[in-house]
């Protein structure tokens, strides 16, 4: 791999804490390549923030919701 490839990242059934997804990279001359990765989120807090655009944003929806 060269860095210059499209990746192709499918948030699927494994997005979320401990989960793996899968990667495709395509190359320039069209190959694929791929290959498994870890979700580098370690909680349900997390995949919250996640979801919601960042921590502050979580928290201002929480603001939100309690006025």
């Amino acid at each position: 791999m060269t860095g210059r490839e499209r990746y192709t990242i499918n948030l699927g059934e494994g997005f979320g804490p401990g989960g793996e997804l899968e990667v495709i990279a395509e190359t320039e001359e069209g190959d694929r390549i791929a290959f498994a990765v870890d979700v580098g989120l370690h909680s349900q807090a997390e995949l919250e923030y996640y979801r919601n655009g960042g921590i502050l944003q979580t928290v201002l929806r929480g603001m939100l919701k309690s006025t």
